[in-house]
């Protein structure tokens, strides 16, 4: 499916309590970014920060 390399994906805790900021999820390819803002931009397909929605935990 995802054809990015290793080195264009961050850690993603998984377990424990929820982080304090909200996590984003890109419609597109389904990359996870924690913190306050959907980036501008997915690092995995470069989809533009529209595509990101607040992920429930």
């Amino acid at each position: 499916m995802c054809k990015a390399g290793r080195e264009r994906f961050e850690e993603f805790p998984l377990g424990g309590p929820a982080p304090p900021v909200p996590v984003w999820r890109c419609k597109v390819c389904g990359y996870l970014a924690a913190r306050e803002k959907p980036p501008e931009v997915c690092p995995v397909c470069k989809a533009g920060r529209e595509r990101f929605e607040e992920f429930p935990l």
